[in-house]
């Protein structure tokens, strides 16, 4: 096949550390936002508006969330499935607040699924 691409194998492990932290800051892709290593997910078993995370309660995984951030997790993930943004809302302000400023340097990701026939972006 003309124009294919071969595929570098990837380097074996080697079993020795490999000095990178969970909270170490990286640029997320192209965009320049700087993100800890490690994603805070709101979706594991997550669909019709609920996962194992929003059946902490709103009060649990909200607290979960800003225990997270106090820790050095600042990149929180979710989707319209899970049914986690209130959750999020809550854990973003009681960052802010106890900050003194509102969404102290958390990124959330959110995934969004069109409907049929709905014309917005």
């Amino acid at each position: 096949m003309s124009g294919a691409r071969s595929v570098q194998p990837l380097p074996l492990y080697s079993g020795e550390p490999l000095g990178k932290q969970s909270t170490d800051r990286v640029v997320l892709g192209n965009t320049g936002i700087e993100v800890s290593r490690l994603a805070m997910g709101s979706g594991t078993h997550g669909y019709n508006g609920s996962s194992d995370q929003t059946r902490l309660g709103l009060e649990g995984f909200s607290a979960l969330l800003v225990d997270s951030y106090d820790r050095g997790i600042t990149f929180w993930e979710t989707a319209d499935s899970y049914g986690a943004h209130a959750h999020l809302k809550r854990a973003i302000a009681t960052v802010g607040r106890a900050r003194r400023r509102m969404r102290a340097g958390v990124l959330s990701l959110s995934r969004h699924r069109r409907q049929a026939g709905d014309e917005s972006s």
